[in-house]
């Protein structure tokens, strides 16, 4: 067996049984099913049986108690037992034909890395992907394709051998370690273009109650440097920089302004900290944390042309 697809998940049991559905349509004795229950106290273990008795062979294991979702992700890691693993989240599911598609491609290049696109629906998906072979690219126009997804746990098939080397799979981006140490050590990597993983939109307290720029900017950036900052050049670090800056924050900045997230108070440290050397910020600072008619015009701009692209 090759790869493994390993679920954590807490008190999901109706969006948990769509991913299943959608993983039991493309079983075919052709990967490994973890499913690790974070204590949950809803119907998650009947739905489990369920799918087992259809057919689908899931390890499951209940936790006796809620370890929190980090140590819930560590435990997926360890009990994988092939050469590749996918963490894909609990309210996510792979489209039709997006299991061959994986797995031709795994197979064909060897890949260090494997990115998958997701995207955003509250319905079930029809539609049946083409399994084709893409081939494989540097590590640079890797990071410039798949930065602006970094917060979806579902978006890469990590060979096992990253995982391996984690010290710690503290913070909030535990998916992300083995991913950066992939990148740091890996050479090899594929990017999938198709829409593999669909994912059930906002469906998560986090942003409601924290601040982003704590977590998505001075956190991230922070663990992001930690693992890449000698491995990339200098160029790459600030086309990365920007490219979060004009496509990814100014939603986030206007959503916090509009009372639809956390109203976060700690932009401007956290901006000014992380891309204190970064010229595109530092000439334009003041549109990011000023919350002035300007600044919305010029952040609205930003959003629109992100999602345009």
């Amino acid at each position: 067996m090759l790869l493994t697809i390993a679920i954590p998940t807490f008190n999901r049991a109706a969006l948990l049984e769509t991913n299943l559905f959608y993983l039991l349509s493309q079983y075919q004795n052709n990967f490994n099913i973890i499913v690790q229950d974070n204590a949950s106290t809803d119907n998650t273990e009947n739905i489990i049986d369920k799918y087992i008795h259809l057919g689908l062979p899931i390890e499951y294991e209940r936790n006796s108690k809620n370890f929190g979702w980090t140590k819930n992700f560590e435990l997926c890691f360890q009990k994988c037992q092939t050469k590749y693993i996918m963490v894909i989240g609990d309210d996510d599911y792979i489209v039709n034909g997006g299991i061959k598609l994986i797995l031709d491609n795994l197979e064909h290049s060897n890949p260090d890395l494997l990115f998958l696109n997701g995207f955003a629906t509250k319905k079930k998906v029809n539609s049946h992907l083409s399994s084709k072979k893409e081939s494989t690219i540097n590590k640079e126009e890797f990071l410039l394709k798949t930065i602006l997804q970094f917060r979806l746990i579902s978006s890469h098939v990590i060979n096992y051998e990253y995982v391996k080397r984690v010290k710690s799979f503290d913070g909030n981006f535990a998916h992300l370690h083995p991913v950066l140490i992939g990148l740091r050590d890996g050479k090899k990597f594929i990017y999938l273009k198709e829409k593999i993983v669909a994912c059930y939109p906002n469906n998560s307290k986090f942003d409601l109650e924290s601040n982003f720029s704590d977590t998505y900017v001075n956190e991230f950036f922070t663990l992001f440097r930690s693992y890449l900052k000698n491995v990339i050049s200098k160029k790459y670090h600030t086309e990365i920089e920007e490219k979060m800056l004009k496509q990814y924050y100014p939603k986030l900045i206007l959503k916090s302004r509009l009372g639809m997230i956390k109203n976060d108070k700690n932009i401007k440290y956290n901006f000014d900290t992380i891309f204190k050397k970064n010229n595109f910020y530092q000439k334009n600072s003041h549109l990011y944390y000023n919350n002035t008619l300007i600044s919305n015009i010029f952040l609205t701009f930003k959003a629109i042309q992100s999602m345009n692209r």
